[in-house]
């Protein structure tokens, strides 16, 4: 059984925990919530290359939102339905890269296709190395797997970035989930008393409860995320 609309919900929520965190380079943000817009043919065309999951930018909005009036810049991820059909790696690690693009506008960096890597990289990763439950049981073959199918894409971007680089070398290296690079995680597990990523800004949302994630009654109830998944909308006239 594949993922559902409301598992792609608690990913991308899982993301802005993440974002919280922050990454090993040293940016950390906090992504303001972001409303999913899942769309169904014929209103799914999100560009000319096919795109599953788009994070809806002012480029994007300039080019499409004539035909979606709900979406709003920087708060807004657009999803075909039809991405619920693709393997479960593959969902996660689309929408972490494209809450990868909010966090850049978040943590106010460059809005690029290498930091969207980074973070989709780093994020996964973290997961897997904390046994995180919206994986969904993907394993280490699984991840390293899809973070080779993305090599083409992280290695365009390597030259224009340096860390994206060094992360890249670990997963030709099939080092990146061996490598500790997310050790210090530990301690701040540990202090949060969680077996998810929870601080204090969610945790309080969470009504305080040690099982983020595990219960849908805490985060996913919570006004601020009530709202955050929207149904397919027609094409506006």
């Amino acid at each position: 059984m594949g993922l559902t609309r409301e598992d792609i919900r608690k990913i991308i929520i899982a993301c802005r925990v993440a974002g919280e965190y922050g990454l090993r380079n040293g940016c950390k943000a906090s992504i303001q919530t972001l409303e999913v817009d899942f769309l169904t043919p014929p209103d799914d065309f999100l560009g000319v290359g096919g795109n599953p999951a788009i994070f809806v930018n002012s480029n994007t909005y300039r080019l499409l939102g004539r035909y979606h009036r709900s979406w709003k810049i920087n708060e807004t991820i657009a999803v075909k339905e039809s991405i619920l059909d693709d393997n479960t790696m593959q969902i996660i690690g689309i929408l972490v890269h494209e809450t990868g693009h909010a966090f850049n506008i978040a943590a106010g960096i460059i809005n690029s296709e290498a930091n969207a890597y980074i973070f989709e990289i780093e994020v996964i990763t973290r997961w897997f190395k904390n046994g995180h439950s919206l994986l969904f049981n993907c394993s280490n073959i699984d991840i390293q797997t899809f973070f080779e199918s993305r090599l083409p894409y992280y290695r365009a971007e390597i030259i224009k970035n340096d860390y994206l680089a060094k992360l890249v070398t670990l997963i030709e290296q099939k080092n990146i989930l061996n490598d500790d690079i997310h050790l210090y995680e530990l301690v701040i597990m540990n202090k949060a008393r969680s077996s998810e990523f929870v601080v204090p800004a969610l945790q309080k949302e969470a009504d305080k409860s040690s099982r983020f994630f595990h219960e849908p009654h805490s985060l996913l109830q919570s006004p601020d995320y009530k709202d955050t998944l929207c149904t397919s909308r027609k094409k506006s006239q």
